[in-house]
């Protein structure tokens, strides 16, 4: 009897860890995904991205929905209030014959419920490194990709949009620091730097560039406060006198991606477009303030709303595109939910290493005012892996404080 346990046990173990292989694989590539959904739907179509997206539904749908009833948490009730309101004001527009693509709509709907609840309650490490490899891929991608036209510099990676890109990469490069916390390889680190610094700079974002500067002045301010007698540490003092005396000594405007960005500084008309889309996103809501014109619906009433034909129809601002779209009432109670995740998590692990994800998720948060990535799945990940740790470090979650 003890024989025939042991064998059945082991034949279970045999046949479960493949298909978890497998599902992991399809978790990882369904993530791939989202941060290179250009690339993915160029080199296999947009019916592949479909294809992935039913098979992950259909593999972890009992685990989505359990997920989704064990929500019991403040921030928790707070997603579930903005995706109701959300889901009425969908169904709404659907009744006023605003969606004019019903199914591309829906799909953006069913992409915010699905990604926050399964990942807010899937393993934390491993969701990162998934975002870590991805990353790194798509600066791989990013230095086989062509410029955007023949007179700029940039690129992007996976996604379409350098700026959205360097979003990304602002992400990627905090998840990182996280990551190399706990395992400590120096070679993890260099090597993320490289391609972060490579990335970043071929992007050419400005506000990516404003958003690190204050995110690294704030870190230092906080080293300092916390960590005051390490200044008279005399390899500290070393390191920072090289490094001075290099910044004096070396003229960082000879390298070129220096020279691309302070010469992309000095004249484009990127604040402009992005005005002029803010205010046709002004005019929707003032229109349609309830309801909004539409989930999904920005770009096709960007030129109907715009006081001047506008070059760059994208929202270029996730706040203005959700007000927009959706209205008054769905944007109220996206923001509470956010502000809530914000400040709970911030008290919960403001002098713990999972502060450096923290700075992940802000980063979007403020890139996204000159972004219109909205509802796009990485974003909604990050959102997940905020309500993840906050499970994690509270002792009333069924979590208990174990990556599971």
């Amino acid at each position: 009897m003890i024989t025939q346990t042991k064998q059945y046990s082991f034949l279970e173990y045999m046949m479960k860890k493949p298909l978890s292989f497998l599902n992991d694989m399809l978790i990882f590539i369904f993530v791939f995904s989202f941060f290179n959904d250009n690339f993915f739907v160029e080199h296999l179509g947009s019916n592949a991205l479909k294809a992935f997206f039913v098979l992950f539904a259909a593999a972890n749908a009992k685990t989505m929905i359990d997920n989704f009833t064990k929500m019991t948490l403040k921030h928790d009730k707070y997603f579930f209030l903005f995706i109701t309101t959300l889901f009425v004001v969908f169904l709404l527009q659907t009744i006023h014959g605003q969606q004019t693509d019903f199914m591309k709509s829906l799909f953006k709907f069913l992409s915010t419920l699905m990604v926050i609840s399964f990942f807010s309650r899937y393993p934390l490490k491993k969701i990162l490194y998934f975002i870590w490899v991805t990353m790194m891929s798509s600066v791989v991608i990013c230095y086989f990709n062509d410029s955007l036209s023949p007179w700029s510099f940039r690129t992007s990676g996976g996604t379409g949009d350098p700026n959205e890109f360097a979003a990304q990469l602002l992400a990627f490069m905090f998840v990182s620091i996280y990551l190399f916390k706990k395992d400590k390889s120096l070679i993890f680190i260099a090597m993320t730097i490289l391609f972060f610094l490579f990335g970043l700079f071929n992007a050419g974002s400005k506000s990516a560039f404003v958003m690190l500067a204050a995110v690294l002045l704030f870190v230092s301010i906080k080293f300092l406060i916390y960590n005051y007698k390490s200044i008279f540490n005399y390899k500290l003092f070393l390191v920072f006198s090289l490094l001075l005396v290099a910044t004096i000594q070396v003229d960082f405007t000879k390298i070129e991606a220096v020279q691309n960005m302070l010469e992309r500084a000095k004249n484009n008309k990127t604040a402009e477009y992005r005005m002029q889309s803010w205010m046709a996103g002004k005019h929707m809501i003032e229109a349609h303030p309830i309801i909004g014109v539409g989930l999904g619906e920005f770009e096709a009433n960007t030129n109907k709303y715009a006081e001047v034909y506008v070059h760059s129809p994208a929202p270029h601002n996730i706040y203005i595109q959700l007000l927009a779209e959706t209205g008054f009432i769905v944007f109220f109670t996206f923001m509470i939910f956010i502000t809530r995740l914000v400040v709970q998590n911030f008290k919960a692990f403001i002098y713990d290493d999972e502060l450096w994800i923290f700075f992940a998720f802000v980063s979007l948060l403020f890139m996204g005012m000159t972004l219109g990535f909205g509802f796009d799945r990485y974003f909604l990940l990050f959102i997940a892996i905020m309500m993840k740790i906050y499970n994690l470090k509270n002792p009333h979650s069924k979590d208990n404080l174990k990556d599971n």
